[in-house]
């Protein structure tokens, strides 16, 4: 059955991250937690739609996310 599943972060951008490097998104991100709850994607097969990709590095911290609570596959 398809679920919607959001995905929290620790806390919001103090910034326009469309004006940041990919390096300085990437550090904000590092300092971010992302969490899900792993009772609906344990063992799932995981659709990650991305509403803007700038440099990846959001994508990036959600795929860890994902497969740190046990999805099973990250498409």
């Amino acid at each position: 059955s398809l679920r919607f599943i959001k995905m929290s972060r620790s806390s919001a951008p103090s910034c326009d991250f469309s004006k940041l490097s990919h390096a300085e998104r990437k550090l904000n991100m590092q300092q971010n937690k992302l969490s899900v709850d792993e009772n609906a994607v344990k063992g799932r097969t995981v659709i990650f739609i991305e509403d803007a990709r700038i440099t990846g590095a959001h994508e990036a911290k959600a795929l860890e996310c994902l497969e740190a609570a046990g999805a099973e596959k990250v498409i």
